[in-house]
């Protein structure tokens, strides 16, 4: 008596569909108001949470969810120009250029004191170069600008949507010459030129929507579900980024009149 009677007013209204039973455990002391050695032991279905939502939702919704998720896959389906792969990207250009313009300026200021000044040497060799890729790397509404940086241990090198090009001094010696660091270039711009940026974006998008499913299907965490996609899907698909990336490079490079075999030694 004294169980269902607290039952009733820890929880005066009916019990959800997902419940099996609530237990409730109350010591015999009945001075406790607060009942501190209460214990509250709520133990639902073992079947993941997304059968029992589906078991109770109607097909027509069904329909309209997974109809509508397919149209605004197909409808955002494109095709790489230079390479013709064909890939899922919601993220427009415009967009993708204003996400690196902040990106941009974060940048600036991170490496502030860093950038060698236009007139120097390394930084006259970056802008020769990349001005015989420009007119081969079509991007639409890109302001091309060099940025080398004076970091001797950074072997590295990027583009960022819009066209801001850093060149960190550490990566030049592996270049060896001018067909090497286009072959760099060449790589870099590639990417900006095939938005893969937002390529990956989108994916990002699509991989957190799998992430949620999988882990309502299978019961796991959501950190062990995305851990498991990115393995399946966010892997490869990055594989696929560079590979296109190192084609159209030196797609790019060779129509620039550089020497092909500078990408070999890198």
């Amino acid at each position: 008596m004294l169980r269902s009677r607290i039952a009733r007013m820890l929880f005066p209204y009916p019990v959800s569909p997902l419940t099996n039973f609530i237990l409730l455990e109350v010591d015999d002391a009945l001075n406790d108001v607060l009942l501190p050695d209460s214990t509250l032991v709520v133990r639902f279905n073992n079947e993941p949470f997304l059968f029992q939502l589906l078991r109770h939702t109607r097909p027509i919704h069904i329909v309209v969810v997974g109809g509508g998720l397919l149209l605004f896959y197909f409808y955002n389906l494109e095709t790489v120009e230079m390479t013709g792969r064909q890939r899922f990207n919601c993220i427009s250009a415009k967009s993708e250029r204003k996400m690196g313009t902040k990106e941009y300026q974060q940048l600036l200021s991170d490496l502030q004191g860093k950038v060698l000044p236009e007139n120097h040497p390394l930084t006259v060799q970056v802008n020769r170069v990349l001005h015989r890729l420009i007119p081969n790397a079509p991007l639409e509404g890109a302001d091309w600008k060099v940025h080398v940086i004076n970091e001797p241990n950074e072997v590295n090198a990027f583009v960022l949507p819009g066209g801001k090009v850093f060149v960190f001094t550490g990566i030049l010696p592996v270049c060896q010459d001018d067909n090497g660091l286009a072959a760099v270039l060449g790589h870099e711009i590639a990417h900006v030129v095939a938005h893969h940026p937002a390529e990956r974006m989108s994916h990002n998008a699509i991989s957190m929507v799998l992430a949620l499913v999988t882990a309502l299907i299978l019961d796991i965490s959501g950190q062990l579900s995305s851990m498991l996609l990115s393995l399946a899907y966010g892997l490869p698909n990055s594989r696929i980024q560079e590979a296109e990336a190192d084609e159209m490079g030196l797609m790019i490079m060779s129509k620039s009149c550089f020497n092909p075999e500078g990408a070999v030694n890198l």
